[in-house]
């Protein structure tokens, strides 16, 4: 349990220095400050509580926000998930080119 708080540390870590990298982005094709929120208090609860024992409501509620405005960002945990990824194998390509 304590590797996967360590990856998390690093996941997280890896996001800020990517953030600060990547302009945010819009509805244009852009990231928007609101996902980025919803990936880190999701991947804070992932690590905390499980995946499984997280749900969108918990996600929700911890934001701040309704289902319906984490809903217009993403349908599913899955999704969330994809997206936390996405930005991992961004900086690694990055990191590799």
């Amino acid at each position: 349990m304590e590797q996967l708080g360590d990856a998390a540390d690093s996941l997280d870590a890896g996001k800020t220095q990517i953030s600060e990298e990547v302009d945010e982005t819009t509805m244009n094709g852009r990231r928007s400050d609101t996902r980025e929120r919803i990936e880190q208090v999701a991947l804070k609860l992932f690590v905390g509580r499980g995946y499984e024992k997280t749900s969108l409501r918990e996600i929700a509620e911890r934001l701040g926000v309704t289902k319906a405005a984490l809903y217009y960002h993403f349908k599913t945990k899955e999704d969330i998930l994809g997206s936390i990824f996405e930005v991992v194998i961004s900086s690694v390509d990055e990191l590799v080119a």
